[in-house]
This record gives C-alpha cells, sequence and structure tokens, in this order.
C-alpha cells in the first residue's frame, strides 16, 4: 500500500533553540519531550519505508517533510 505523511515539527538544532534547551519556553513536558532533527526525523520514517519527497523550508524552528512510501 502506498501513502504520504506531511509532518511539521520543532527542530532541536535550529539556531533560534537556545543552548540550554530547559530554558526554552517550547519544552513543555508532557507536550513536548521528544525532540527531532532532520538526521533522525528521516530515520524514524525510513525505518517504516517512507522516503523524504520534499523538504520545506522557512524562517521558523521547524521541520516540514513530505513522506512518501516505496
Amino acid at each position: 500500500m502506498k501513502g504520504s505523511v506531511y509532518i511539521k515539527m520543532l527542530n532541536i538544532e535550529s539556531d533560534l533553540v537556545p543552548d540550554n534547551v530547559f530554558e526554552w519556553d517550547v519544552f513543555n513536558p508532557p507536550r513536548y519531550v521528544q525532540f527531532f532533527n532532520s538526521g533522525n526525523l528521516k530515520q524514524l520514517f525510513q525505518n517504516y519505508d517512507f522516503t523524504v519527497t520534499r523538504r520545506f523550508s522557512g524562517p521558523k524552528v521547524g521541520l516540514r517533510y513530505l513522506f512518501r512510501t516505496h
């Protein structure tokens, strides 16, 4: 079965994230306790046979990707 996923989430490696993540107003357990960067997000989706179709860029602290199954 083929499918697509569009995902938008925080990028822990953004220059806008403070060095001490605990001082970041976005760090908000239990709402946000798992953070992703480009590498571990792509690896997570590859584990389920998804590949990156497109990465969207922008000025904010987010990762925005479109993934598609093989």
